[in-house]
């Protein structure tokens, strides 16, 4: 009889506990797919940056920038960017990439905003580039 009784309870006991633990399971389950679905998030993010600072670097290199003295002497008016832009043969987005801009700011210099003296250096110092140079920076 004490053996009897010994069984159930152990029977009982583990129903409850594979009962307790099978919520436990699949939310374990659950956050072990979470976890690969964010690192396989970081590692496209990784890439991006990489190619980011790759396309910066090359654009730095490039040194599109103007000097002071150019800076000071130059006009700038909302028709700068527009036909620079137009003569690069460049959409405002990637006028913008090679700015290091977003593509709003390239349609608000093109609407008469002026835009900040580091920008404006960069923007004055892509007079220097023709559209094949700009096209090869852009590529990277």
């Amino acid at each position: 009889m004490p053996n009897i009784i010994k069984d159930e309870v152990r029977r009982i006991a583990k129903r409850e506990v594979n009962a307790a633990t099978k919520s436990l399971k699949k939310d374990n389950a659950r956050l072990k797919r979470d976890n690969a679905a964010l690192k396989r998030k970081v590692a496209q993010l990784e890439k991006a940056v990489e190619r980011q600072r790759a396309f910066l670097g090359k654009v730095s290199r490039q040194s599109i920038q103007a000097d002071e003295k150019v800076l000071e002497k130059s006009r700038f008016t909302k028709n700068t960017v527009a036909a620079l832009r137009k003569r690069l043969g460049l959409t405002r987005e990637e006028f913008a990439q090679l700015v290091g801009a977003h593509k709003q700011a390239v349609y608000l210099w093109e609407r008469g905003v002026v835009p900040r003296d580091a920008l404006k250096a960069k923007i004055l110092g892509l007079r220097k580039l023709g559209a094949r140079e700009a096209r090869e920076i852009l590529e990277g």
